[in-house]
């Protein structure tokens, strides 16, 4: 035990050693080398690039197309959410969505996600058209407004188990 521990002691300060003797060079004296190194291969110094990781975040911009496509997500998980929550005492009465709540719930909300991820991929590929170019948002504002309605309609559409005794309701 104690010769590994020796060895990995000296394997580390063999490795520290030889990064003290390449830290001696500054990079300012070798950019001179390092541009008719570049120019020799056709890049001139006017093509260096400056490595700035917060240009991602900073220079990014926020168009229309990512605004809808975060509605279309939120709304579509405000939707399956109020859905989920009151199952027991909901029952849904769109052919089309009946089937989805019978899945296990990681799989209904994966399969509201894909429908999700496939209206916002056909606004842009609308956006991209050069026939429909106009009109590229109108699938992901009917998609909003279908389920913000659907979530409306679940939040009217739901009783409660104590008002429904209030009120003499059989279940």
């Amino acid at each position: 035990m104690c010769t590994l521990a020796v060895g990995v002691l000296l394997i580390g300060a063999s490795a520290s050693g030889a990064r003290a003797q390449t830290e001696g060079i500054p990079v300012v004296l070798l950019r001179a080398e390092i541009l008719a190194y570049r120019a020799s291969f056709g890049v001139s110094s006017t093509q260096d690039r400056v490595w700035n990781p917060r240009k991602a975040w900073i220079g990014s911009r926020v168009n229309s197309f990512t605004l809808l496509s975060a509605g279309v997500y939120t709304a579509s998980i405000v939707d399956m959410a109020k859905t989920q929550s009151s199952l027991p005492n909901f029952q849904e009465r769109d052919p089309l969505a009946r089937p989805l709540l019978l899945l296990p719930r990681p799989l209904y909300f994966a399969s509201g996600f894909m429908l999700a991820t496939g209206v916002n991929y056909l606004g842009l590929r609308l956006r991209e058209s050069p026939r429909f170019h106009k009109v590229w948002w109108l699938p992901q504002i009917i998609s909003m407004a279908a389920n913000f309605s659907g979530y409306a309609y679940t939040e009217t559409n739901t009783r409660s188990t104590s008002e429904a005794s209030h009120r003499g309701i059989r279940h």
